[in-house]
């Protein structure tokens, strides 16, 4: 039996892979804000779909950076920042969990079994509750010292505000006191698609990939012919943009990406 998990700022899901080759429907939890909460609620999670069977592997992500098994920055959950949250995950599983970064998961996720399935270099972006990205070569992650952050990208020089301070689903209930999946006006997601524009022209510069997946809440009321001309008119180092596309696996991209590196290590 195998454990994939993808914890993410919002949601926790997780699924068992019996066969290594498919995962049974994930449960699906609201992510806890409280870490000793999120804990307690994870392990009654592992109990409950493995009934009491060994798990041979735990493959799963997260949100932010963890370095030396502590989580080091995740800004949409506060209260796990300096927590060994690898320590316990592997108390609750019995297992030690090869754990990454929820949006690098995603994107193994799209690359070996979704909308970038076939493309040799894979950027994935997604806007939800917060910003992440990741890149893929050759169906692998990426190596990096901490982590690919492209949401922290600074867009106002003057004031200093990143992307995820403007377009994040987190600064939008800010800004315009109501859930972000609320907010359908068309002059917001006119200016969200200017900011993802020429945040996405940094992305191409950085990894010139061959295909950019957009995924999360925010991106599905965008347009991405507004997204894909406002890139085209900035973008002038290179000779044509990447592909744009959206996701195509959703909300288990993280799950789809574990049962992706799991293959990788039968």
């Amino acid at each position: 039996m195998y454990l994939l998990f993808d914890i993410g700022g919002t949601k926790a899901r997780f699924a068992i892979s019996n066969n290594g080759t498919s995962f049974d429907e994930p449960l699906v939890i609201d992510t806890p804000k409280n870490y000793t909460q999120g804990i307690l609620a994870f392990d009654e999670c592992v109990k409950k779909i493995t009934k009491g069977q060994k798990i041979k592997k735990a493959i799963g992500c997260f949100p932010g950076a963890i370095v030396g098994g502590k989580v080091f920055s995740t800004p949409n959950l506060p209260d796990y920042e300096g927590k060994l949250l690898i320590y316990e995950l592997e108390r609750i599983f019995g297992v030690a969990p090869h754990l990454e970064n929820d949006a690098d998961m995603a994107a193994l996720g799209e690359a070996v079994y979704g909308a970038a399935k076939g493309f040799d270099i894979v950027a994935y972006i997604t806007v939800s509750t917060g910003i992440g990205g990741g890149l893929i070569v050759d169906q692998k992650i990426q190596k990096k010292r901490y982590g690919f952050e492209p949401g922290h990208q600074i867009i106002n020089y003057k004031t200093k505000e990143t992307l995820h301070d403007l377009i994040s689903g987190t600064a939008l209930e800010k800004k315009y006191h109501k859930p972000a999946k609320e907010i359908k006006e068309p002059e917001i997601y006119d200016w969200i698609s200017e900011l993802l524009g020429v945040a996405l022209m940094n992305t191409i510069i950085h990894w010139s990939p061959d295909v950019l997946v957009m995924g999360g809440s925010i991106t599905k009321d965008i347009d991405l012919g507004d997204v894909e001309r406002e890139i085209q008119k900035n973008l002038k180092v290179f000779p044509q943009i990447p592909v744009l596309k959206r996701t195509e696996l959703g909300a288990y991209n993280g799950i789809w990406g574990a049962l992706a590196m799991l293959q990788s290590e039968l």
